[in-house]
């Protein structure tokens, strides 16, 4: 049977670090294709002549004379608008805004985002594009993911989680969470007793499904409980009890309980701390 052809995304991001993990996530995680990673408009309209992407995803602060607006006006007066874009940011004032909407994008991320968020707005870019749509981003990038989720995510009530384990339906606090590990096409729920793997499942859907304020993405392949930190620097976490898991069979985390932090997700991870 003829493999079918990966949807293809260009991607604009002049951090190198941060363009490297996305490329990553892309690929990696979302199945996708990224046919060129560049770091200016310039470069973005150079690798577009060469092979036009499904969609462009497009930082508004980048190297070069344009920025990312001005690199979506020409992308617009050169394919009539075919080209579906997703802008990103660290921020969108009312100026700046104003600027990106005139150019009918597909969607926009504020940075720090979350994976899960960034699956979605190109899901609903490449549908509505799809289905000859546009789509109001101001409405559009506040929305979540729709419903009909994989059937072994977790049910969270309260304060506790019930995954499915060995053909039951097991009941996990969320205190005893350690940190959730994407291994493969498996994602592994470590406690401080045991291990649980969950299959058919993404960290990105599983980041979704826990709440917010305790459980926070901090690499690709980790999320971790924030009340689990005991200490972290710019390139590593203490988790709290991961000494007692390093005995576990399979798990990727053999580093004396630290768990990596990667460029992208720092700063949202260090804003939920009061730093002195």
């Amino acid at each position: 049977m003829e493999q079918q052809e990966k949807i293809s995304i260009l991607v604009v991001e002049d951090q190198l670090l941060i363009a490297d993990e996305l490329v990553d996530i892309l690929e990696m995680d979302l199945g996708y294709r990224v046919s060129a990673a560049v770091t200016s408009g310039e470069a973005a309209l150079e690798a577009a002549a060469v092979e036009l992407p499904d969609l462009l995803l497009l930082d508004i602060q980048i190297e070069g004379e344009m920025d990312g607006i001005a690199t979506a006006e020409v992308f617009n007066q050169r394919y009539d608008f075919a080209l579906p874009i997703i802008y990103v940011s660290t921020h969108f004032d009312a100026n700046t805004r104003q600027r990106a909407l005139q150019t009918r994008p597909a969607n926009y991320l504020v940075k720090p985002y979350q994976d899960h968020e960034l699956a979605f707005a190109i899901q609903m870019a490449l549908h509505n594009k799809e289905q000859g749509r546009e789509v109001d981003p101001e409405q559009g990038h506040q929305q979540g993911p729709p419903s009909g989720q994989v059937e072994e995510l977790p049910n969270i009530l309260n304060n506790r989680i019930f995954i499915r384990h060995d053909n039951h339906h097991v009941k996990i606090e969320l205190s005893d969470v350690l940190w959730l590990e994407a291994n493969g096409a498996y994602v592994n729920f470590i406690t401080a007793r045991k291990k649980f793997t969950l299959t058919n499942c993404s960290l990105e859907d599983l980041e979704s499904k826990l709440p917010g304020n305790r459980f926070v993405r901090v690499h690709r392949s980790f999320i971790i409980n924030l009340d689990k930190v005991v200490a972290f620097n710019s390139y590593s976490i203490t988790i709290d009890g991961a000494e007692k898991v390093q005995n576990l069979k399979n798990s990727m985390q053999n580093l004396d309980g630290r768990i990596p932090i990667t460029a992208r997700y720092r700063e949202n991870f260090e804003k939920r701390f009061r730093l002195i």
